[in-house]
């Protein structure tokens, strides 16, 4: 019964002291901004990699002509 006195305590000092901070709200904005930049990186990178894979794809593709055409292929 005790850890829940004590637990409830901590909870309550906890949200006193944001409620008192006049930083937190700043916090809480600044955390957002950085969660939407995150996420718009994180589309960034998928869509960087699927141009990469399609490049990989297309320099394959004229390798292999390259390889054709010169009859190196044939070894």
């Amino acid at each position: 019964m005790n850890t829940y006195y004590i637990s409830l305590i901590l909870v309550c000092a906890i949200i006193y002291i944001l409620w008192q901070d006049p930083n937190v709200p700043r916090f809480i904005e600044l955390q957002f901004g950085l969660l939407r930049i995150n996420i718009a990186r994180w589309f960034m990178m998928r869509k960087l990699k699927g141009q990469l894979m399609d490049y990989e794809k297309e320099a394959k593709k004229i390798m292999k002509e390259r390889m054709k055409n010169n009859g190196e292929d044939k070894m």
